[in-house]
């Protein structure tokens, strides 16, 4: 490949060793397998000596819906026809991905096996990258890759975004 050509993606660069890090999902790492560098798989790193576990975030919006028509005779046994499935899912379909595809096709070493475990074994989801409430997911955003102020941004949608917290926790009491 000739280095004059700047249009690689960021895997690309990664892939052909022009890269030191790449921060991206778990599942990212499929596309390494032919990489002819090494590469490991860690988790994100504390915040400070005091966090006591690793804290792996999890992309709620990849592949994680069902869709269901309106029309429902019965909707209690659709909804138990579906979390069925998904414990199926979670029983069958994913140690065969977890165990035989990332830890055993992508990873690379025992190590790189290690840190799998440590990231799925501390995962979770970000409810508000999952609702964006009052639109604050994008207002971080603006505010990392734009030219925006997050603070005043923040501060223009902060009665809304606390109206919507409150709303949503209300649901789980």
């Amino acid at each position: 490949m000739k280095w004059k050509n700047c249009s690689l993606s960021f895997f690309d660069k990664f892939k052909i060793d022009r890269s030191l890090f790449l921060v991206h999902f778990v599942e990212t790492a499929l596309k390494f397998r032919d990489m002819e560098g090494d590469f490991s798989i860690l988790p994100m790193p504390n915040y400070d000596e005091a966090q006591e576990s690793y804290v792996s975030y999890t992309n709620p919006h990849a592949h994680s819906y069902a869709a269901i028509p309106l029309i429902q005779e019965d909707i209690e046994r659709t909804g138990f026809i579906t979390e069925v499935l998904e414990y199926k899912t979670v029983e069958s379909v994913r140690p065969k991905i977890y165990d035989i595809t990332l830890k055993g096709k992508v990873a690379r070493n025992q190590d790189c096996q290690k840190m799998l475990d440590i990231i799925f074994s501390t995962t979770y989801i970000d409810f508000n990258t999952l609702n964006n409430f009052g639109s604050c997911t994008n207002l971080v955003g603006n505010a990392l890759f734009g030219d925006t102020d997050f603070v005043s941004s923040y501060k223009k949608q902060a009665k809304p975004i606390a109206k919507l917290l409150e709303q949503f926790t209300a649901q789980f009491e």
